[in-house]
């Protein structure tokens, strides 16, 4: 697989600071509370909180006209030959399977899950790490340079968790209204080599030469204190973010779609159950 693509989003999809995207993170949070960190989250999330069996439901809407769109290319086909010839309506089939993106909605949702799962377990080690410092007031960036230099010992080390704090932070502050440094690049998502959606710049991409000063220059100014105040809050939000998609999954898992469709939902809802262990 090729190494992921950052993708900034047009106006028209996802910017923070449009009403309605805010709206909807805010629509999101109060109901559920978690904030969705890709725009592509952010309206799944919004289009789904509707009843149990929503996921479901969507995933019959997308099954459904991904069948219309190939009917519809094998009758544009047959007219063009002039009769039903099986033989090239079944090469063009690969090209044109009902069921494929049903299984990338899938897999989409799953990877939301799944990143909510990773998020958490680096936000936790983060916490393990904040407790022990005995001075509040210390710099996050000098306890940090100090484990790395043999001075003190952490768990962690402050290795892990401070990009998912700091966007945690940042969407919070676009979903309260409040404007955040244009480099954060909150509207940007990373997409893999197969074009299906990761994750955000923070955690997928945070070498990238603008998020890297960014998360430099805010970990540099980012206290204990402030970590032991914010690390609850997000921990929570993650845990809420994988529990709604987890929701969601189970409802296609139970409902009337296909076997290969409701395999997929089991084969995710599996990988996290291995992952808790």
């Amino acid at each position: 697989m090729s190494a992921p693509t950052v993708h900034q989003t047009s106006p028209e999809q996802f910017i923070p600071e449009i009403p309605e995207v805010v709206e909807r993170m805010r629509f999101i949070r109060g109901s559920e509370h978690f904030l969705p960190v890709t725009p592509e989250e952010t309206h799944r999330a919004a289009n789904l909180l509707v009843d149990q069996h929503a996921g479901a439901r969507h995933i019959g809407e997308v099954l459904r006209h991904q069948v219309k769109a190939r009917d519809t290319r094998q009758a544009e086909i047959i007219e063009q030959v002039g009769y039903h010839d099986q033989t090239i309506l079944d090469d063009i089939s690969p090209s044109i399977d009902p069921s494929q993106g049903a299984r990338r909605v899938l897999w989409t949702i799953g990877q939301f899950a799944i990143r909510a799962r990773s998020d958490r377990a680096m936000l936790l080690n983060l916490s393990k790490d904040a407790v022990q410092v005995g001075n509040g007031n210390r710099s996050v960036a000098e306890e940090r340079q100090d484990a790395q230099d043999g001075l003190v010992e952490y768990p962690n080390g402050f290795r892990y968790g401070l990009p998912e704090l700091l966007r945690f932070r940042d969407l919070s502050r676009v979903a309260d209204g409040r404007k955040v440094p244009e480099q954060t690049k909150v509207h940007q998502i990373v997409e893999d080599g197969d074009g299906y959606l990761v994750g955000d710049v923070y955690t997928v991409a945070p070498n990238q030469d603008d998020i890297a000063t960014y998360l430099d220059h805010e970990i540099a100014r980012l206290r204990v204190a402030d970590v032991r105040k914010n690390i609850g809050p997000a921990i929570s939000d993650q845990y809420n973010r994988e529990r709604f998609w987890r929701s969601i999954l189970v409802s296609v898992e139970g409902y009337q779609v296909s076997k290969e469709l409701k395999s997929v939902a089991h084969r995710i809802l599996l990988s996290l159950d291995i992952a808790k262990r």
